[in-house]
């Protein structure tokens, strides 16, 4: 079993999303400021600098362990951060799987998802990273095959 990783494009997306993030913590420390608390503007700048590559070390982190792979009847997932974590679930214990795509998402041809477990205490659920829509078009139809 070879677990298919996610495309490269989705490392543009969580770029992206890692920039915003800096912009708006940028604007939200410099309003704060402006407001006298006597905070300097290199506390502002090494601030973002933090921010920006830890959230660039974790991005790439995240996309290093990112896994799937659709078998006959199995679904295998690997995600995790320091470290990597596999599921392996079964079709018919899938209960429903949620589809999203954004802006950028959609111009690069990726969807971003997560599956629901059915009968799970804690109403369990995994996040599939960012694929492109084919493969989520094979998990639905080998979903519904099952039920």
């Amino acid at each position: 079993m070879i677990l298919q990783k996610e495309p490269k494009k989705s490392l543009i997306i969580r770029f992206i999303n890692l920039i915003i993030c800096i912009i708006i913590l940028g604007i939200g420390l410099y309003s704060v400021s402006r407001l006298d608390y006597e905070i300097s503007p290199v506390f502002i700048l090494v601030s973002d600098l933090v921010v920006f590559l830890g959230g660039l070390l974790i991005s790439y982190m995240s996309y290093i362990t990112r896994g799937i792979h659709l078998s006959k009847d199995k679904l295998t997932i690997s995600y995790g951060i320091f470290a990597k974590k596999i599921s392996i679930i079964k079709y018919g214990k899938v209960q429903y799987i949620n589809i999203r795509e954004n802006l950028i998402s959609s111009r690069l041809n990726l969807c971003k998802g997560e599956i629901y477990i059915l009968a799970s205490l804690g109403n369990d659920m995994r996040t599939i990273g960012y694929y492109d829509e084919c493969l989520f078009e094979k998990l639905g139809n080998k979903i519904i095959n099952i039920i």
